[in-house]
């Protein structure tokens, strides 16, 4: 546990000895398999007393790496995820600590398998060595970030009062927060810090696009939003505003799209924080019109009177605030969902076999291939949504193959979007990360990058979570920013 100073590892064992899922062997030994480390309790002395119990713990599974995911990762890592996961108990600092030791714990293995070179020794000590000072600003950092990667744990995060004066002042954090209620004003930026060349700029030179999938509604309704706890919701929230400031520093252009921003509250206030730069034209909603009135008309066509859609756009046109400015596909998005249907993903998918996976072979209608490429016909000018899609398809209801049509439909949907925009997508997400989208350009990957500043940019992240969004769009010329974007091993095209 080479990451973790003295003071750091005492803390992380008491944290742990508080634990209630770790008080009995027998706690201890399912605890252990249901995180998928059953292998190590053989040489962990679970029937030991706590304490001894505890070192054995943290010296045997600070040892181990387990594949999860698909990738091999040390297994104190998946334990401390897990407990943030189960354990209820635990106290906000106790859960901004296990955090911290998480990032320290992951940024170690990645310094490692780079250790051949003096520098990453040398980045290695400079992070296990940071001051108490630097550990307690990183801790404060949990209550807006969780790095935890690859994994859908349950949210770190204790529900904040809104508008709290004591605690809005201390954290200095904003990310956009439109939703939640805290201070928007930001702070401004000091800008002698660091040097800000006008002539700088990235070495990746090719036009940055990036289109906002996670906003919109059905991804939400994919992972069950309006369902989950409200912690949880507020985590999503914050991931939804933090990839948002992210992607608008990255980006030359950010794309939403018209009907992911009027139906998703959640998109409208994480977008709308930033209408002082509207007029910039960084942040576009994409619709299949010139006009909204044109877009309006589309959406009328396609649901049935009554309908909340056909309500909700019946009244676009009496919005008076500020809103980002249309960018035309113009290619109807429902013909083209049609054609998209037929023309590649029948031809690159067997859905039926994908059904065939979630139910018994005798349940699935036995003409279900006519089905699938009758589809768009039989839907004429309907939208494209699992509501109208699905009672074509079966007649009786199944949730398994109702989210999985949800989830074929969105990637469709965003399919065609990133190549008809040619744009990159915000990949890397924690909790909204079940699309699996072709990307067009290069990709914001948002957990990974985010990481990185953390680490080995404090200053600058700091800059970033706090400044206005004018301030932010000034800082795509920060030597510090476009040099983290020019060494960053994440950006993928």
């Amino acid at each position: 546990m080479d990451f973790l100073n003295f003071q750091e590892k005492a803390q992380l064992q008491q944290i742990l000895s508080r634990s209630s899922l770790l008080q009995t062997a027998d706690d201890r030994s399912n605890f252990l398999v249901f995180c998928g480390l059953e292998k190590s309790c053989g040489s962990i002395q679970l029937d030991k007393p706590l304490t001894k119990f505890l070192i054995s713990l943290l010296v045997q599974l600070s040892q181990i790496y387990v594949t999860f995911n698909g990738s091999e990762r040390r297994g104190l890592v998946v334990f401390l995820e897990y407990l943030i996961q189960l354990d209820y108990n635990l106290s906000t600092e106790d859960r901004e600590f296990i955090q911290l030791a998480i990032t320290k714990c992951q940024y170690w293995q990645q310094q490692l398998e780079q250790a051949s070179s003096p520098f990453s020794q040398t980045q290695m000590t400079n992070y296990v060595d940071l001051t108490e000072a630097e550990v307690e600003e990183t801790m404060k950092r949990r209550e807006f970030l969780n790095l935890s990667t690859q994994t859908f744990i349950y949210s770190s995060l204790q529900t904040r009062p809104k508008f709290d004066n004591a605690i809005v002042p201390q954290l200095g954090q904003n990310w956009g927060n439109a939703i939640d209620g805290f201070n928007s004003s930001g702070t401004q930026l000091k800008r002698d810090k660091r040097a800000v060349n006008s002539d700088s700029g990235s070495i990746l030179t090719s036009q940055r696009n990036l289109t906002l999938h996670y906003l919109d509604h059905y991804v939400l309704q994919m992972i069950g939003y309006e369902r989950l706890k409200p912690k949880i919701q507020q985590a999503i929230r914050q991931e939804c505003q933090a990839a948002t400031r992210l992607a608008i520093l990255f980006a030359d252009q950010v794309f939403v799209p018209a009907v992911s921003y009027y139906q998703s509250s959640i998109c409208r206030k994480v977008i709308d924080y930033y209408r002082d730069i509207f007029d910039t034209g960084i942040i576009r909603i994409i619709a299949d019109a010139y006009s909204l009135e044109e877009f309006q008309d589309n959406r009328l066509r396609e649901y049935e009177p009554g309908s909340i859609e056909f309500n909700l756009y019946q009244k676009i046109l009496d919005i008076s605030r500020l809103q980002p400015s249309i960018y035309s596909c113009t290619e109807n998005t429902t013909i083209a969902l049609h054609n998209e249907w037929n023309n590649t993903l029948l031809q690159d998918i067997d859905i039926a076999a994908i059904f065939a996976a979630k139910l018994p072979y005798e349940l699935l209608p036995n003409d279900m291939t006519n089905r699938l490429i009758a589809l768009p016909e039989k839907l004429h000018d309907q939208a494209f949504i699992v509501r109208n899609i699905y009672p074509k398809l079966f007649s009786e209801n199944y949730i398994s193959i109702a989210n999985e049509l949800l989830k074929i439909i969105n990637e469709l949907f965003f399919n065609w979007f990133t190549r008809k925009l040619k744009s990159g997508v915000v990949t890397d997400l924690v909790y909204l990360n079940q699309l699996s989208i072709k990307s067009h350009g290069v990709n914001l990957p948002y957990t990974s990058l985010k990481t990185e500043l953390i680490v080995q940019h404090g200053e600058l992240f700091k800059e970033i979570v706090n400044c206005k969004p004018y301030e932010l769009l000034m800082l795509k010329k920060d030597a510090v920013w476009n040099e983290v974007l020019d060494n960053s091993i994440f950006l993928t095209i």
